[in-house]
């Protein structure tokens, strides 16, 4: 089972951990309409007001604060940001578990206007993160296009984004992605 780290919402600096099924489960509905009320046309500044209401968490373990060194426990998965993806996002969801075997969990952000995934990653990536964040993206595809330039720290929280139509593919924590160490800088 998948530990992260949640915290209640942007202002706070505890989280709690949990396991990653529960956080993508059902339960967290309850913002459904939250995140609804986002991703509808209005105002900038109350779109930004209310993610800070959002719950977050950081995929790539449990933290006992934010921060590299806050690492207690390593999840063994990295995220990779997709910023302004033209295509619909359940074909660009499609593409991306088809064309990366590694891809553990699909979805699209807050705001509607990017997706994140959740890659599953070999448990030296912490220690080789920006190496594991430029390895991974040919396994985009035609994605990668769209890939975040600034990426994705070890600790960077996600705010809890409902995507009724999320990708999760099990099998890909049976395969991660694993970099040669030849191309390992340390």
């Amino acid at each position: 089972m998948i530990l992260v780290t949640t915290y209640p919402n942007s202002e706070a600096t505890q989280g709690r951990s949990i396991y990653l099924h529960e956080w993508i489960s059902p339960a967290y509905k309850r913002y459904q309409s939250t995140v609804k009320a986002i991703r509808e046309e209005g105002p900038q500044e109350e779109k930004e007001i209310l993610k800070n209401f959002l719950p977050l968490f950081t995929p790539s373990g449990t933290f006992s604060y934010l921060s590299p060194r806050g690492l207690v426990r390593f999840s063994g998965l990295m995220l990779v940001k997709f910023d302004n993806v033209p295509l619909n996002h359940g074909y660009a969801k499609m593409v991306a578990m088809r064309e990366n075997p590694h891809c553990y969990y699909f979805a699209s952000t807050v705001d509607g206007a990017g997706c994140y995934a959740l890659v599953s990653v070999a448990m030296n990536a912490p220690d080789f993160w920006g190496e594991y964040q430029k390895g991974i993206q040919p396994y985009f595809g035609e994605l990668a296009k769209f890939i975040n330039r600034q990426p994705a720290k070890i600790h960077e929280q996600v705010p809890y984004s409902w995507d009724p139509d999320a990708a999760l593919n099990e099998n890909a924590l049976l395969r991660p992605f694993v970099l040669l160490p030849a191309m390992l800088k340390k």
